[in-house]
């Protein structure tokens, strides 16, 4: 069907002709493709902007009504071995500072439920707490490898593939 719509009314060739779009901001040039029950990131702050990828001039022959519904992501649970934030309580009997005392993990900002945590710096004196990952993969808690596995199992779940290599 695309190839039988003059290609003079597509607002971007690579998109199929009468594909939902949507964009946010009037300022942001691109609109991206969602079609039928599509999601997409929003990417910033600012009004959406939905429309059918027809250019303006040739929208006097379009007839009938679409239908959007915008929500917002729940939030996503807590890993099953977490213990508290920031998985605190597993973390604190793991690591100490040099005076033997529990270290505590501080939450540094979430989002969409991942705590993005981490000790502060310089009060580690024992080796960092290890956890793993269904799949078998093992990370330090709050390393960066660690959070985005973390991301990927809850929000995907994926699990964490472990991959060595020798350098």
């Amino acid at each position: 069907m695309d190839s039988t719509i003059y290609q003079g009314c597509k607002l971007d060739s690579i998109h199929p002709y009468g594909v939902l779009l949507v964009r946010i901001g009037a300022d942001d040039p691109s609109f991206i493709a969602i079609g039928s029950r599509g999601q997409f990131p929003a990417y910033r702050d600012g009004f959406l902007e939905f429309r059918i990828h027809d250019a303006d001039a040739c929208l006097v022959d379009n007839a009938g009504t679409v239908t959007v519904t915008v929500g917002e992501r729940d939030n996503l649970p807590s890993p099953s071995w977490w213990n508290g934030t920031c998985d605190d309580v597993n973390y604190s009997n793991a690591v100490h500072d040099s005076n033997g005392k529990p270290v505590h993990p501080y939450l540094i900002t979430s989002w969409r439920g991942i705590q993005v945590c981490g000790p502060l710096p310089w009060t580690v004196s024992t080796p960092d707490h290890f956890v793993t990952f269904p799949g078998g993969s093992v990370e330090q808690e709050f390393e960066c490898t660690e959070l985005v596995k973390r991301y990927i199992y809850l929000g995907y779940g994926i699990n964490a593939i472990h991959y060595r290599t020798n350098f």
